[in-house]
This record gives structure tokens, C-alpha cells and sequence, in this order.
């Protein structure tokens, strides 16, 4: 059994960019009742690198998704989004 970060981590992978809505779909159908909606919901707030306010709620969370400005999701890149890994 995968772990909700895997699964995202692998399904954003091989989809390249998801909306939250593909993403929730995707795991839903994958993985059904395995996770809450808001456990998958605090995933695309708290593992997202341009998202300052998750460095502050969660803490420790493992940073990979990178939401775009059509609010798409993609794995998180240096080289293609550039050094925003934040770090408070």
C-alpha cells in the first residue's frame, strides 16, 4: 500500500499537470476509501513549494507539488520553477 504522498508523487508523475479535481478523481478511483478527503486536501495545501503559509501549518511536511497560476499541480522542479523551497 502506497502512502498519499506516493500516490500523488506518483500519479502527478505520470500525468505531468493535474487539477486538484483530476488529482482527487485519480485517487479516489485507485485508492478507494483509503484516505479522507480532507487528508488528501492538507497534501496539495501542505507538500506545495510556492506555498508560504504551508511552511508555517505544516512544518514538516515533504515539499514536491508546484501549483501553477491555473492552479494545476506538477512535480516541483528547480530548474524549471527555480529556487523556491522556502525555508522559515
Amino acid at each position: 500500500m502506497s502512502t498519499l504522498r506516493e500516490a500523488l508523487e506518483n500519479f502527478l508523475e505520470s500525468a505531468g499537470m493535474a487539477t486538484s479535481e483530476q488529482i482527487r478523481k485519480e485517487i479516489n478511483d485507485k485508492y478507494p476509501n483509503s484516505w479522507k478527503a480532507s487528508s488528501l486536501q492538507a497534501h496539495l495545501y501542505g507538500c506545495t513549494v510556492n506555498n508560504p503559509k504551508a511552511y508555517i501549518h505544516h512544518p514538516n511536511a515533504r515539499r514536491f507539488m508546484f501549483r501553477n497560476p491555473d492552479l494545476s499541480y506538477e512535480i516541483y522542479s528547480e530548474a524549471k520553477h527555480g529556487g523556491l523551497l522556502l525555508k522559515i
